[in-house]
């Protein structure tokens, strides 16, 4: 994979599973699509192991948990 798919594929991965979005009350769209709800969603990521996620040559960066 290199090029635009690469990119696309990156950012598309941040944008519906590491980025929680204000629209969605602070939940992921992966979050929203699985029936999570705010509560369910803070509790794993309390308890859950994840990882420090840059993208983009660190255009975005966030913490990702697995859902």
């Amino acid at each position: 994979m290199h090029g635009l798919t690469h990119v696309l594929r990156e950012f598309s991965r941040f944008y519906n599973e590491v980025r929680p979005h204000q629209s969605l009350a602070g939940l992921t769209p992966m979050e929203v699509w699985q029936g999570k709800s705010l509560s369910e969603a803070q509790q794993r990521h309390a308890h859950a192991h994840g990882k420090w996620v840059q993208v983009l040559d660190g255009l975005l960066v966030g913490y990702h948990t697995k859902c």
